[in-house]
């Protein structure tokens, strides 16, 4: 994992099947607007409700997209939640 921006352990996935690359971030969600407004020059993005959230993907056209959970998965919830996300 590269070292921490805005509080996020960041990954560069690369599906080289597909030539396809997505952006994991593991961390907390206060940061989270302020790394997607950054990472897809998005300015008036909002997350909505973050409360519940096990994960979340973000994306915009052109733009590759953000995968976000709050942690580095430990159960097999939150094992599926990844899967679920990286489906998008």
């Amino acid at each position: 994992m590269k070292p921490k921006r805005h509080g996020f352990r960041i990954l560069d996935v690369h599906f080289g099947t597909f030539d396809y690359t997505i952006h994991v971030i593991v961390g907390p969600a206060a940061n989270l607007e302020r790394y997607v407004r950054w990472k897809l020059d998005w300015p008036d993005f909002k997350a909505g409700n973050l409360d519940v959230a096990l994960g979340r993907l973000f994306h915009r056209r052109h733009y590759v997209p953000v995968l976000w959970i709050p942690r580095k998965p430990r159960t097999p919830r939150e094992y599926g939640t990844l899967a679920h996300e990286f489906l998008h």
